[in-house]
């Protein structure tokens, strides 16, 4: 099979001659006529049938040469003669004074010469033009000499071809097919209306002839690999629905054998079935009613493997059981996975046969009460390096962990400890104390407590006085076998701040803000499917009231509460219902009653599920209400960036509707927490992004133009659980950083955000909440890996950082906490989770 480049070049004599030739034809054909100018025309009695009608030529008003190739391309063939009709309308371009009417197209002229040009392309190297027929009406109202003419373009002479057409039927039948095609596999007529009048085509039809239903092969113009796929691209076929694609490893091409069961619809296609450093040859077939020829084979070599390291690795015990989990590695096709019994690694050896084909694993022989060490490497045609470690204490019967595991007493060189039991009697507690939080370092110093009937609490002696020491129990049996362990509970001797006792608001649950306004506490939490709020008289006591509540709907999850800062000023506060998620708000007064108003919803029918309200936060001045939220709205044919959305609105205090003031796009469901402040009367928002990974703050002075990015490592994952509090005219917030696993806080000084590390061990920090009085800082913060809440104190004279557990009463599980100062006091929120009530404390700092 013949390429057009190389039919075009073996006719090239044949061109030569017939630009000669033609030429002189129809210049003898003038001087025939004398001369005739507007009266001449061009005849080829023997390409155009039919007797031909005197008409005045048009010389002028024809499209340029050569035409556009655009049109009606008609594929694939179903034969190798091929009709194919269009209408009338169906014009590739005109030159003016053209129009439709139904399928006809309808050519008007009273002063120029319109034109309809008619295209159609899928001609491939074997095919032919056997007939173009036109069906059209008589010239209406014509002036005398009026008429239609036909032009085709001859690509040999490099010119219209000319010719006058009989009204009703116009057939061009080529002496020479192959001249009238175009190398891209076009064809193209111009139907043109000389004189004054109006001529209708109704319709156009291309004869086609050939064996183009096998099409000419592709060429591969190019490929790329990375050390898990190849990827290669070709040119396109004319008329082809689609390609094959053929691989091989041999380097002469033999025994290809086809990887795509279904024609690839695109001109590249991306091989993922490869293994890395190594050579694979490609060759590409096109498909019309048949499969073409193979293109030339195309080598691409893969990358030289780089598998990363997985991450995020975990362990969790059982009795003869630790199931393992990991984030997968992009390219991996299975996992080897190591186990080791000393904390430096020394004796590490891999545990599973063939590689593990799921980023998970279930060791069923750990070394029973002891530490035992993981790592896992992913694997392909290599193995990668090796994940970071995961350690688990592995019981060796099945007692269960002791729960509640807390600080009774601290004095100067000594400390007692207690917790809660709640299996059968064992033989022994075994009490584990460490200078370090990871016991899985090396092994703990430890002793057993013998304790009878229902004590189960240990005195601690020998302490140096402002130390931390971490501790951990589990229970035993009469022979000294371990069962699950305790998590980890922080002691030291002596310097702590204490709780007093608490007060007791009422029954509730998370989320809970405390606030210091108007000379004592107010208190805002959720109880059932309603948002209460509770206020201290300091010599009454609290009174609870709920502010949001439903006959019919739940408010759950996330809520606010801000009040307007003027003497005596309302409160707001709001909160987003289970179903639907429409955001609420109500504005009242404790004792004084509460008027409840939707602030975000939908009723759009094509809505599934809106969630308004996630993460709202609250702010006021003294005119001007704000709620910031995010909203999510489900579209199945909307991008997320277009539904997904953060908002800041606005209304005024004196009363009136809500204004959208600000929307930011985003393509996840983020923040994962937000503040919003005053400052200096505007309004400032710190938000986390997880799209841009940062810890941004913008204000309301720009309406929220600019957003200046705090995170002390751009990139970072940082931000998680912020917080921002007033501290002398500037604003401080404690930051979770998940990344690094530490605890910092953002300063701004004098307008520039600076940062500083609180605890660089903290160990995923979470749910941090921050108070300040004069140059003193309180954080509050829970530590996910010790499952404990702890304490973090800036002495603004001293300078420096200290950090303690928080000493929750016995029988107290708390999941959130809060803080404010009164009076120059501290003062603690906290939810107890077994009896579910909301209670509140003052902390006493400890001895000077």
């Amino acid at each position: 099979m013949l390429t057009r480049a190389v039919w075009q070049s073996d006719r090239a004599v044949a061109q030569g001659l017939r630009r000669l030739i033609i030429p002189l034809t129809m210049l003898l054909l003038l001087l025939a006529c004398g001369g005739c100018g507007s009266d001449s025309q061009e005849l080829d009695p023997g390409q155009a049938q039919g007797p031909q009608r005197p008409a005045v030529a048009p010389l002028a008003g024809l499209p340029e040469f050569p035409p556009q190739d655009a049109g009606q391309a008609f594929a694939p063939r179903s034969t190798s003669e091929d009709i194919y009709p269009m209408d009338g309308a169906l014009y590739a371009d005109s030159g003016g004074n053209v129009t439709t009417s139904g399928s006809n197209a309808v050519l008007i002229s009273s002063d120029g010469e319109p034109w309809a040009l008619y295209s159609l392309g899928g001609f491939g190297e074997d095919d032919q033009l056997a007939q173009i027929s036109v069906e059209f009406n008589a010239v209406v109202d014509p002036e005398p000499g009026a008429g239609m003419w036909f032009a085709v373009a001859n690509y040999v002479t490099q010119s219209w071809e000319l010719h006058s057409g009989q009204p009703g039927t116009y057939d061009f039948i080529p002496a020479v097919s192959t001249d009238y095609v175009s190398p891209t596999g076009f064809v193209h007529i111009v139907a043109l209306l000389s004189g004054t009048g109006q001529g209708i085509i109704s319709s156009v039809n291309f004869s086609r002839t050939g064996a183009g239903a096998i099409p000419e092969p592709p060429t591969i113009t190019g490929g790329s690999s990375t050390f898990y796929s190849t990827t290669l691209t070709w040119t396109p076929v004319v008329g082809a629905i689609g390609y094959i694609v053929y691989r091989t490893e041999d380097p002469g091409g033999l025994s290809l054998v086809r990887i795509t069961l279904s024609p690839v619809l695109d001109t590249d296609y991306t091989d993922l079935a490869v293994f890395s450093d190594k050579d694979y040859y490609y060759a590409v077939a096109a498909v019309r009613q048949a499969i073409g020829e193979k293109s030339p084979i195309f080598n691409i070599k893969t990358q030289v493997e780089d598998l990363s390291a997985p991450q995020n690795l975990t362990a969790e015990a059982a009795v003869d059981q630790v199931d393992l989990s990991w984030d997968p590695v992009v390219g991996a096709s299975g996992y080897n996975v190591y186990r080791s019994s000393k904390a430096n690694l020394s004796n590490e050896f891999k545990i599973n046969g063939g590689p593990v084909s799921t980023p998970n694993f279930q060791d069923l022989d750990p070394q029973p009460g002891l530490f035992n060490y993981y790592r896992v490497a992913a694997v392909r045609s290599t193995e990668g390096p090796k994940s970071s470690v995961a350690s688990v204490f592995a019981p060796a019967v099945d007692l269960p962990a002791p729960q509640n595991l807390r600080l009774v007493v601290a004095a100067a060189d000594q400390a007692t400890i207690a917790w809660d039991w709640s299996g059968p009697n064992p033989g022994y507690f075994r009490v584990m104390v460490k200078e370090v939080p990871e016991f899985q370092i090396e092994p703990p110093y430890f002793h057993l407590a013998i304790l009878t009937g229902d004590k189960r609490e240990d005195n601690l002696s020998g302490l140096e006085s402002g130390k931390s020491y971490f501790v951990r129990v589990c229970a035993t049996t009469i022979s000294n076998l371990p069962g699950r362990m305790s998590e980890t509970l922080e002691v030291v001797a002596d310097g702590y701040w204490t709780m007093d006792p608490p007060e007791v608001l009422g029954p509730g649950k998370p989320a809970i803000k405390l606030l210091s306004e108007e000379g004592d506490l107010t208190a805002c939490y959720f109880n059932g499917p309603e948002v209460m709020v509770a206020r201290r008289d300091g010599l009454n006591g609290w009174t609870t009231e709920a502010a949001l509540t439903d006959d019919t709907e739940v408010f759950t999850t996330y809520m606010d509460i801000v009040r307007c800062p003027v003497p005596g000023g309302p409160y707001m506060v709001t909160s987003v219902m289970e179903r639907p998620f429409d955001l609420y708000g109500a504005v009242g007064r404790p004792g004084e009653g509460w008027a409840i108003e939707l602030i975000d919803g939908t009723d759009d029918p094509d809505v599934f599920s809106p969630e308004n309200g996630f993460y709202c936060k609250l702010a006021a001045t003294e005119d001007t209400w704000a709620v910031s939220h995010l909203e999510i709205i489900f579209r199945p044919t909307v991008p997320a960036e277009e539904t997904n959305k953060l908002l800041f609105q606005t209304r005024p205090i004196s009363g009136g509707a809500w204004t959208r003031d600000y929307t930011f796009n985003t393509t996840m469901r983020q923040p994962l927490n937000q503040s919003i402040v005053v400052d200096n009367g505007e309004f400032m928002i710190l938000r986390r992004d997880l799209d841009s990974p940062g810890l941004f703050v913008g204000t309301s002075a720009d309406t929220f133009a600019s957003w200046e990015n705090i995170l002390a490592t751009p990139g970072e994952n940082g931000g998680l659980f912020n917080d921002l509090e007033l501290l002398n005219g500037d604003w401080i917030s404690p930051s979770c950083n998940p990344t690094s696993d530490r605890l910092e806080l953002y300063r701004r000084t004098e307008g520039s955000w600076g940062v500083e590390t609180v605890d660089d061990q903290s160990g995923e920090p979470d749910r941090s909440r921050v108070a300040a009085r004069g140059n003193d800082i309180m954080i509050v913060c829970r530590l996910l890996n010790r499952s404990a809440w702890h304490l973090y104190y800036f002495d603004g004279t001293a300078m420096s950082w200290n950090s303690q557990p928080v000493f929750e009463p016995a029988g107290v599980f708390s999941q959130a906490m809060d803080l404010a100062v009164l009076d120059g006091e501290f003062y603690l929120l906290f939810d107890d989770q077994i009896v579910d009530e909301i209670h509140c404390s003052h902390l006493t700092p400890p001895p000077a």
